[in-house]
């Protein structure tokens, strides 16, 4: 089970983080509200994910950036509220800058705990932009089928493999990777956009700047994300 410190002022972030993590197995095991307790947390205790929802100097970023260089865990950091960019070759600590959503952090975190992300993806940045532009189609992100079409979409634009065929070329590195059937990959996405649709057309609609006449079919959802 996964084990989480969250770093944080508002008790109502607390509780929608607890009311987003719906079937992940995890466990918030501390808490703390400011920068001494965070470190100290982090320094002392065993854990696998922590969520820093505190407005920090570089200073303090830096410091705890060094502490988990020093302790050599692998644990996964994000950063919330940040005002600029910030660069770091630790693997494990996600940026967040001030104007992403709170619903896109509990989405990906979400994500994150479902797949046992412990070790950064290389390609985060990719991933990051299609879960952003995903979320602006009003996919949910919650289900099988919404990650599998992000798995869809990432390994396409990674590979170049534009207008490729779906069932023979991208599905079945999918199945291999995810060690999942090909079938299986096939219904849970076109569930995953058939449900967007019945409920978010006219938001998907907008968001693909084309009126639909008819549920668009995956090929037509991966290519325009």
């Amino acid at each position: 089970m996964n084990k989480i410190l969250i770093a944080s002022k508002d008790l109502n972030f607390i509780k929608s983080i607890i009311n987003s993590m719906d079937e992940v197995e995890y466990k918030i095991t501390n808490l703390s509200t400011n920068f001494k307790e965070t470190l100290s947390n982090i320094l002392n205790n065993e854990l696998d994910f922590v969520i820093i929802d505190l407005i920090l100097s570089m200073e303090q970023i830096n410091n705890i950036i060094k502490l988990l260089d020093d302790i050599k865990r692998e644990t996964s950091v994000i950063f919330l509220n940040l005002t600029k960019d910030i660069k770091c070759q630790n693997k494990n600590i996600y940026f967040f800058k001030k104007e992403i959503s709170k619903e896109f952090v509990f989405s990906y975190l979400r994500y994150m705990l479902k797949n046992n992300f412990i070790k950064k993806d290389e390609n985060l940045e990719l991933e990051n932009k299609i879960w952003k532009e995903m979320i602006s189609a009003e996919f949910e992100m919650k289900n099988k089928g919404d990650l599998l079409l992000l798995e869809v979409i990432k390994y396409i634009k990674l590979k170049g493999k534009t207008n490729s065929n779906l069932k023979q070329d991208i599905y079945p590195y999918i199945a291999k990777m995810l060690n999942i059937s090909i079938g299986k990959i096939k219904w849970n996405i076109i569930y995953s956009i058939n449900r967007t649709y019945l409920y978010n057309s006219e938001i998907m609609e907008k968001y693909l700047q084309e009126n639909l006449k008819n549920k668009p079919t995956p090929k037509y959802i991966i290519y325009n994300i």
